[in-house]
């Protein structure tokens, strides 16, 4: 089982990022030795995180220990929809699309891929 820990923090600033995902910055209280360790020995591995307004429950803490993220479905720390989505907006800053922003050009993108699966599908 892998190892778990659990810390007392605030939420200080939430950060939206061009690709929609959300940037999270927390101070902690005071940190054991122990836990600041554990803390640094997971720093920039794809990690597990349970946000409650109050403590935890037992049961919430074995759902967490017991949740299965494999690297492998993660590349390089961002799922395969995180890099398509941050590649067609690298692509929308690059290239003409025709679209005033990226939000649009990814779902037009996504739409003509998705109806194009669609229409090779049997009735």
């Amino acid at each position: 089982m892998s190892k778990l820990i659990t810390l007392k923090v605030e939420i200080e600033k939430l950060e939206t990022r061009a690709d929609n995902t959300v940037k999270i910055i927390v101070g902690t209280q005071e940190l054991s030795s122990k836990d600041v360790g554990v803390l640094f020995g997971l720093r920039k591995k794809m990690v597990t995180l349970g946000i409650a307004e109050n403590d935890i429950t037992p049961e919430e803490i074995k759902l967490l220990q017991e949740a299965k993220l494999s690297i492998d479905d993660v590349p390089k720390g961002k799922s395969r929809s995180m890099r398509m989505r941050h590649a067609l907006y690298r692509y929308w800053q690059q290239h003409d699309t025709g679209f005033e922003n990226s939000e649009d050009h990814y779902n037009d993108y996504m739409d003509k891929r998705t109806n194009n699966i669609i229409s090779k599908l049997e009735a």
